[in-house]
């Protein structure tokens, strides 16, 4: 699916509450989780930066099961197969969404079972376009796995810089699409509340329909 797609199926899909809310939890964590941790005093420098990538996640795990709750979205805590921490999946009728750490704008998240098996589920990602005409063959059911990654500033880790959401191959090697910044989903859906008629216009259209590309199609589109 073209990235100009997921966006806007990402505009209409998150509340424009939950995006807002969430760039601000995430400067208010990057300040806080840093702040708290280096100035405890029974914590060294290095300890201190060991315990803050743990730390901060706990926080932004915490922070992103409670906005999808107040947004009405669907979470869950998922448990590794293999063992390990849980962490929070948010789910819309068309997205199923993780949250991590990143070292840098577009950077790829770290190798996880649990992410790799989300993955699977965009075998079809790049098959699909939005607002075609409906094929018998496709699935409208179909979730997309996304990933809303985090960073900081560089050389700053306590302040927050950059979110987005991306999503990853079905074998968690790359990007299929690369993410799309939060900032931007928010402006845009800022601007489509300001047009009442236009956004209760782009609500009441037909649920998204999907259509598979052909391979040759799929060839033109790279």
């Amino acid at each position: 699916m073209e990235r100009a797609n997921l966006k806007q199926l990402l505009i209409m899909e998150l509340p424009p509450a939950f995006v807002q809310q969430l760039l601000v939890e995430l400067g208010k964590i990057y300040l806080h989780s840093y702040n708290n941790l280096h100035n405890d005093e029974h914590l060294g420098e290095c300890e201190a930066d060991y315990n803050l990538g743990h730390y901060r996640r706990s926080l932004c795990e915490t922070v992103f099961r409670r906005l999808a709750i107040t947004s009405n979205l669907k979470s869950s805590d998922i448990s590794p197969q293999n063992g390990g921490w849980s962490h929070v999946q948010v789910e819309t009728e068309k997205f199923k969404l993780d949250i991590c750490h990143v070292q840098s704008p577009n950077a790829f998240p770290k190798p996880s079972d649990t992410r790799q098996q989300n993955s699977e589920i965009n075998h079809h990602i790049g098959q699909q376009v939005l607002f075609a005409e409906e094929s018998d063959n496709i699935n409208n059911n179909e979730k997309f796995y996304g990933i809303v990654v985090h960073t900081e500033s560089r050389g700053e880790k306590n302040n927050f810089r950059y979110a987005g959401i991306g999503f990853p191959n079905e074998d968690f090697s790359e990007w299929a699409a690369e993410p799309i910044d939060l900032s931007e989903i928010m402006d845009l859906q800022s601007l489509l509340l300001k047009k009442p008629n236009d956004m209760q216009e782009q609500i009441q259209q037909p649920k998204p329909k999907w259509k598979r590309l052909s391979p040759e199609q799929k060839k033109d589109q790279r």
